[in-house]
């Protein structure tokens, strides 16, 4: 495929289908980590193809490898002259690319303020911004904070965002934990597999969660009850679930099995 991109731009250097075949080669650098060469194919897209509709995804690709090779600012640089484009999708990805940049330096509150004004601006990625925030609270172990956030982002619209209210509920009881309030995670977790059944991964994850604080509390009878709902899934962790019941049966209640 690449060697047909490339012979399509030898020979129909002017044409639609080469900024096709631009976008494909920089796409495929990219992946492939060829940054050099991926940064080499948006840039001629950009340069032979100005007025393009394809020049805002270009510059977005563009700032992404400039990014991963640390080069910041002229990522920053692409990055911003994606903001007014009539992509509205595009247009928050690329402030949320801005403000990602800003989260790896020192400066968490210029970032969080990046993530807060994406949140206003760009409702439909609304809860990607507030997770971006809570995972600098994280950083920061600011827990109280970064509770309040994933709450804010648990009760908004899931508009174009790919992050599931199981997920989140999930994290809500994961921050519990960090505070060390384990009763109350416990009922996070557990709001999960009765508020969103059908997000297997999950709930499985969920009950996990609350049966290893049983054992840490030697409620030994309570871990063995929710590792029966896990095995009840017959998924991957079944095995693991069937494997602590049998080790609390031998080790801790000293329970016989035939």
């Amino acid at each position: 495929a690449r060697k047909k991109f490339q012979m399509i731009l030898d020979r129909y250097p002017k044409t639609e289908v080469a900024q096709e075949a631009l976008l494909w080669l920089g796409d495929y650098f990219l992946k492939d980590s060829d940054y050099e060469h991926a940064v080499d194919h948006y840039q001629q897209l950009i340069a032979q193809f100005p007025s393009s509709k394809k020049v805002p995804i270009a510059r977005y690709e563009l700032g992404q490898a400039f990014a991963a090779q640390g080069q910041y600012d002229e990522a920053i640089k692409q990055f911003k002259l994606i903001t007014d484009t009539t992509d509205r999708e595009l247009s928050a990805k690329a402030k949320l690319a801005i403000a990602d940049i800003f989260s790896k330096g020192s400066d968490s509150q210029t970032a969080i303020q990046e993530y807060l004004r994406i949140a206003d601006s760009s409702p439909e990625f609304r809860r990607d911004a507030y997770v971006k925030i809570a995972g600098i609270y994280e950083k920061d172990k600011d827990y109280p904070k970064m509770l309040e956030v994933y709450q804010k982002a648990l009760v908004s619209e899931i508009g174009l965002s790919q992050l599931t209210n199981a997920q989140l509920q999930f994290q809500i009881g994961d921050t519990y934990e960090l505070l060390n309030n384990t009763d109350k995670a416990m009922e996070e977790y557990l709001k999960t597999s009765y508020l969103y059944p059908n997000e297997t991964s999950w709930v499985i994850k969920a009950y996990l969660r609350v049966a290893r604080i049983f054992e840490n509390n030697d409620q030994w009878e309570k871990a063995k009850t929710i590792y029966d709902k896990v095995i009840e899934y017959k998924t991957n962790e079944a095995k693991y679930a069937q494997e602590r019941i049998d080790w609390i049966n031998k080790n801790v209640l000293n329970v016989q099995t035939f």
